[in-house]
């Protein structure tokens, strides 16, 4: 058996900054890669692979399966639970284009969009002594959700809102809020939505997010803002604020002082 054929990069979609065991992953829908090679070493490149995943479904299962993405139109998914079986169906999977040279990013390589947990890139044409591939993963957008937070607005008087409540209603939109995961520290914000409370106020909600790599860890910062939907002189503003971090090294001696302060 061809060892290279046994060899792949593994991508967990849900390894983006979750911080809390109770925070659910679900499956990314996935829409695209993009690949590079190496770029201290002259000639060393990926041209071309192909892809398999796993949805949270498969993972489950015993024992857990694979998918190759393929296009043709059979109907009938390649599936494989072991390696040594995969690397005998990589011909039969969708070839993709990788990089001609060793600085060459081949910019989103679209593909029909699946949903997936985790993705494999498996390399089959390569240039140089060893395979050398660096990779992103493009996902689809998956916009802040209003719905539990409305429901929650619905049901209360505007003296009645506690900030607690809120965010807790709000944590599953917030986690599913594809925007902001990536470690940036980009500030995402959402567009105003009129929500109206049971004693007949309305208010213009805004939800915004922020992840951040810093120092030895990551830091997460969610803001629910509401505010009068007419112009006022008066600073009406109020905000619910959660903050929470997770160590991405052994130690982190100034976790707690980063976390106040994000």
């Amino acid at each position: 058996m061809r060892q290279w054929s046994r060899q792949y990069l593994e991508i967990d979609l849900c390894n983006t900054g979750e911080l809390e065991a109770d925070e659910v992953c679900e499956d990314r829908q996935v829409s695209g890669f993009g690949v590079q090679g190496d770029p201290s070493t002259p000639s060393m490149f990926v041209a071309n692979y192909v892809v398999s995943y796993q949805t949270t479904a498969e993972a489950a299962s015993q024992p857990p399966q694979w998918t190759f993405y393929t296009t043709n139109n059979t109907g009938v998914p390649l599936v494989y639970t072991s390696i040594s079986d995969g690397s005998k169906m990589l011909g039969q999977a969708a070839n993709l284009t990788g990089a001609t040279e060793q600085q060459h990013y081949v910019g989103k390589v679209s593909v029909v969009p699946f949903n997936a947990r985790k993705v494999r890139l498996h390399p089959i044409a390569w240039s140089g002594p060893s395979m050398a591939l660096r990779a992103e993963v493009y996902s689809c957008l998956v916009e802040f959700s209003w719905d539990a937070i409305k429901t929650y607005v619905e049901s209360k008087a505007l003296t009645e809102f506690v900030c607690d409540s809120a965010m807790l209603a709000g944590k599953p939109a917030f986690q599913k809020w594809s925007e902001g995961r990536g470690g940036s520290g980009t500030i995402f914000e959402t567009r105003k939505k009129l929500l109206t409370f049971s004693s007949g106020e309305t208010r213009a909600f805004t939800a915004l997010q922020r992840r951040k790599i810093q120092g030895a860890g990551l830091l997460y910062k969610a803001l629910l803002c509401h505010e009068k939907t007419v112009d006022s002189d008066d600073l009406d503003q109020q905000c619910c604020v959660s903050k929470k971090s997770k160590p991405l090294a052994e130690v982190w001696d100034d976790q707690a002082r980063e976390t106040l302060m994000a």
